[in-house]
């Protein structure tokens, strides 16, 4: 499953004496490696109305053209408090976030004093490498002050989860030690950028990935408008066709190869266009293979989703398609963005989780940082959480999958207080779709008990007046700050 990834930010380290040897390290690239120094606040998902103790972290970045810093989303965004260092030198400086995007995990950042710039000739951002291309990853190793450079052979390129944000784009795969610190780092090859360190594998032996060229550039282009708009997505669910009755059935010939659309989100921009058992035959004129990949180079394969991830939002793809057995061209405006087809989604790290705390029960959206609060403790996932993270979509109506993700017990919620890891149905008789409908469904019951459903059938009844009355007193008993039974967005 997806969110079971095993993941780690990452660093590359080995000697630099041996490299310099080898001839490996590139004239004018050291100076413009920089050590980024990060105090930040973390937010508690099992305890929404708390913020965890203030921590220090330290990653990499580069600096790049028009006095920026490149780095991860994930090294800055909690951030309070930021201070750079360049590679070589004492000084330490303040910096800011300037843009940043969660879902491709990437950061630029500004410094006010324009002297830290002085005497950088910035690298370019280079084109996709080859499989089997070398390259030189930099950065600053946690609680290293040295800076650390590491040779690597690209092994793959393949669309991954991006940790920061639990999607799928394109990745490049290195072979390298890696240890904990230095996301964010640079790789070099022929003094151009090929990527951004950013995530390894636990379990196993030096498998890296970087950011690719063509998310980094996309990135630094939708930015220059000011601000960030996004992965454009087509949202549409599919089926493989590697079935040879399944493509005769639909009237595929011998020659022809494609997907078969399972379902279409109330969102798409494909709606009232595409429906659902056409079959895609070909994206921009890209042939789209029975497994859903494309030839994106000669002998080298990606999903087809990597054609719309390189576009932007407001800009068209084409699609043939099978419908009916018959061939039919479409034109389709890009209008959404990609995070916006998942029903369970990641919350941005600088982002306040959203919460309502009744009678006990404390109700949250189900988002990706609950799921990997339990995978940061060890917890096994909630089997019907991680149903609704990988098959269940958003509707119409259905926004949100809310939950009672603890149970502060009291004596009026005797008997309830496992009832915590439940999906909440209804309330009240009334459909729950968002957090609001919970809220709203609670506060604005005329009746003598409140009534929950659950998952599986299950019931909560609450007598409404002694619900009423030790809600007050079960966020005093338990430290919720200044009384607050909600979050600040409801």
């Amino acid at each position: 499953m997806k969110i079971l990834s095993k993941i780690h930010l990452i660093t590359f380290f080995c000697s630099t004496t041996l490299l310099a040897q080898n001839g490996f390290i590139q004239n004018g690239v050291k100076e413009n490696i920089v050590k980024i120094y990060v105090h930040y606040v973390d937010y508690s998902y099992s305890q929404p109305w708390n913020l965890a103790p203030g921590e220090a972290a330290e990653g990499s970045g580069c600096i790049i053209k028009d006095n920026l810093i490149l780095t991860n989303a994930h090294v800055v965004g909690k951030a309070m408090y930021i201070q750079v260092k360049r590679s070589g030198q004492p000084q330490k400086y303040l910096a800011q976030v300037k843009h940043i995007a969660y879902e491709c995990d990437l950061a630029v950042l500004t410094v006010k004093d324009k002297s830290f710039f002085a005497g950088v000739t910035p690298p370019e951002i280079g084109e996709l490498p080859y499989i089997g291309d070398e390259a030189a990853v930099y950065g600053f190793p946690e609680l290293n002050e040295q800076l650390t450079i590491t040779k690597g052979i690209v092994s793959t390129l393949e669309h991954i989860d991006y940790y920061a944000n639990y999607r799928k784009l394109l990745a490049c795969q290195v072979d390298a030690a890696l240890n904990a610190g230095n996301s964010g780092g640079p790789a070099i090859s022929n003094n151009k950028i090929i990527g951004i360190a950013f995530q390894a594998l636990d379990d196993a032996e030096n498998i890296g990935y970087i950011i690719p060229p063509p998310v980094i550039n996309h990135f630094l282009e939708d930015i220059k408008d000011g601000k960030y708009d996004g992965i454009p997505g087509l949202g549409v669910d599919f089926q493989y066709m590697e079935n040879p009755d399944m493509r005769h059935y639909y009237g595929m010939s011998e020659k022809q190869t494609g997907i078969l659309i399972t379902n279409i989100f109330p969102s798409s921009p494909a709606l009232n266009i595409l429906m659902p058992q056409d079959v895609i035959l070909s994206i921009s004129g890209y042939k789209i293979t029975n497994t859903g990949t494309i030839e994106f180079r000669e002998k080298e394969w990606t999903s087809f989703g990597y054609v719309i991830q390189n576009k932007f939002l407001g800009e068209e793809i084409t699609l043939k398609i099978l419908r009916d057995k018959k061939l039919i061209d479409f034109t389709i405006l890009l209008t959404q963005p990609y995070s916006k087809f998942a029903l369970v989604t990641y919350i941005p790290l600088d982002d306040p989780p959203a919460y309502y705390i009744y009678n006990g029960f404390v109700f949250q959206p189900l988002t990706v940082n609950l799921l990997f609060e339990y995978q940061l403790s060890g917890i096994d996932y909630p089997t019907n959480y991680l149903y609704c993270y990988d098959y269940v979509q958003p509707t119409q109506k259905q926004q949100q999958v809310v939950v009672i993700a603890n149970v502060l017990a009291h004596e009026n919620n005797t008997g309830y207080e496992y009832y915590y890891e439940q999906i909440v149905i209804s309330a009240n008789g009334k459909k729950i779709n968002t957090l609001k409908d919970l809220v709203d469904a609670i506060e604005n019951n005329t009746g003598d008990y409140h009534i929950l459903e659950l998952d599986r059938g299950i019931k909560i009844i609450m007598d409404k007046k002694k619900a009423d009355k030790s809600s007050k007193q079960i966020l005093k008993d338990n430290w919720v700050g200044k009384g607050r039974d909600r979050s600040e967005d409801l």
